[in-house]
């Protein structure tokens, strides 16, 4: 079971802070812990209980919404906004502080079960991300990944791979020796374990091991991969031509 959502409430209007508040207690997930009716009782609120949630309104007499927002982004607090308004003219000026959501009054319970939901995912986005992360940091110590595959999983060391490149939300390995692996994991992600690790990408859908490189053809923009006697030409992105020539002489570990 997840846990319930920490919630505070912070709205000068009386009327539309006991509306809000009202719709919040039909719905499971919530947990109200705090509501305020000014900017300067809100924030406080949300430094002594850190709330995981924080509906908002924008247009209050002492501290505006906003204000009360990018406090929150630089202090690093990890807390969803929602911010409430009467008016869309604000719309264009919330985007820096990267809320979860903005809903112009009036609203109903539906439009906050969406809330709810949209809050859920972002929540379960991140948590695995951070598993992700450990993964990586597990996984670089011996340089040995596990990929998902169709029928299992397979088990390689960086090295012995010589190319990579996409294919929907998986990518083709070509090894070392020859043989090929397909791994139910997209460019992103290879690329993001990779990072550091001699593993360089060249365009949208292809990466290589730096090992295994053995042209750049600036003229025709692509570079030659030899893998066990079997050369494989492959298009290069202006950035990564770049890349190749600003090092005029480097080291393959």
């Amino acid at each position: 079971m997840e846990d319930l959502i920490k919630t505070i409430l912070i709205d000068d209007d009386e009327e539309a802070l006991i509306l809000l508040e009202t719709y919040l207690k039909l719905l499971p997930d919530i947990e109200l812990i705090g509501k305020a009716s000014s900017g300067e009782d809100g924030l406080k609120l949300i430094s002594e209980n850190l709330p995981a949630l924080v509906f908002l309104d924008i247009d209050m007499p002492d501290i505006s919404g906003v204000e009360i927002a990018r406090i929150i982004k630089e202090r690093n607090y990890k807390i969803q906004i929602v911010f409430t308004t009467a008016f869309n003219k604000y719309a264009y000026d919330v985007i820096v502080t990267e809320p979860l959501a903005y809903m112009v009054k009036p609203f109903g319970p539906e439009e906050l079960e969406s809330v709810v939901s949209k809050f859920r995912q972002k929540q379960n986005k991140e948590e695995d991300d951070r598993k992700f992360e450990i993964l990586i940091q597990s996984q670089k110590i011996s340089g040995k990944f596990k990929f998902p595959t169709r029928n299992g999983v397979v088990i390689l060391h960086v090295d012995e791979i010589a190319l990579i490149r996409a294919n929907g939300n998986s990518c083709i390995f070509y090894l070392g020796d020859g043989s090929t692996e397909t791994v139910n994991c997209s460019l992103n992600k290879v690329t993001m374990l990779f990072a550091n690790l001699n593993v360089h990408r060249i365009g949208r859908s292809t990466a290589i091991n730096m090992r295994y490189l053995r042209r750049v053809d600036r003229t025709n923009q692509t570079c030659t991969i030899s893998v066990k006697g079997s050369n494989y030409e492959e298009p290069l992105s202006r950035r990564s031509i770049n890349f190749f020539e600003r090092m005029k002489c480097f080291p393959i570990e």
